[in-house]
């Protein structure tokens, strides 16, 4: 069975080197001849620079598909990806986390960039094209959840803004009180109306996305029934 901890690595002439960022640098720990001292090496060295060892996780494997932990900086642990079985042997040698964007990513062995985790399933490499998220969920990786897609139709399946003030997708307040709705197509911005209330311009937007953006429509959530 494969020996793997974070922070440790096989020499190349035998042994082990035990490593650790800290502030960001990369601290040399030194090299240990068995696997079990350069572990606890770097265990140490979290107590000593950080307070507490590092929240680690293992995978989780179950009848359909497995979890794959992600951790951040200090060993925080942001919860689990999903992915098919037949996945798990191309993912399992990577140390994933969340990007500042949602999205699962980490550096694969032997690169020097690091890539997304439903690029790297569908493509195989660092880079490869657009790949979308049928549901938005960024952490769902199953093959299932994954499609090719330009960058246009990926920006159409996303979800309400941060700063969206009406609680509905496409849909704003007016001076005078009222609910304007709007869709984006091709970049370019198509009024769809006033209306009395929120809902109302809320199944307007979603009308227009459908239409405009077929299969990659991510209207409000849930369907709005008039």
């Amino acid at each position: 069975m494969e020996q793997k901890f974070r922070g440790v690595f096989a020499h190349k002439d035998g042994g082990w080197t035990a490593a650790i960022g800290f502030e960001g640098k990369n601290k040399y720990l030194g090299w240990y001849r068995e696997f079990d001292s350069a572990k606890q090496a770097r265990l140490a060295a979290e107590i000593e620079l950080f307070g507490a060892v590092f929240d680690r996780r293992e995978i989780e494997l179950h009848p359909d598909h497995a979890l794959i932990p992600l951790h951040g900086r200090k060993g925080v642990f942001y919860g689990y990806a999903q992915i098919d079985l037949q996945d798990l042997d191309d993912v399992r040698d990577i140390a994933w986390t969340l990007d500042p964007r949602g999205y699962v990513a980490g550096r694969p062995p032997g690169f020097k960039t690091s890539t997304t985790m439903h690029r790297w399933i569908i493509y195989g490499e660092a880079k490869g094209g657009g790949v979308d998220h049928v549901s938005g969920d960024k952490t769902n990786n199953r093959r299932a959840n994954l499609r090719i897609a330009t960058q246009t139709q990926n920006a159409r399946n996303t979800r309400i803004a941060t700063n969206n003030t009406s609680g509905f997708k496409g849909v704003s307040e007016t001076a005078e009180g009222r609910w304007r709705a709007r869709i984006t197509v091709d970049r370019v911005e198509l009024r769809l109306g006033n209306f009395d209330t929120r809902e109302q311009a809320a199944a307007a937007y979603d009308a227009a996305a459908l239409i405009h953006h077929g299969e990659f429509a991510s209207p409000n959530e849930p369907p709005l029934c008039l």
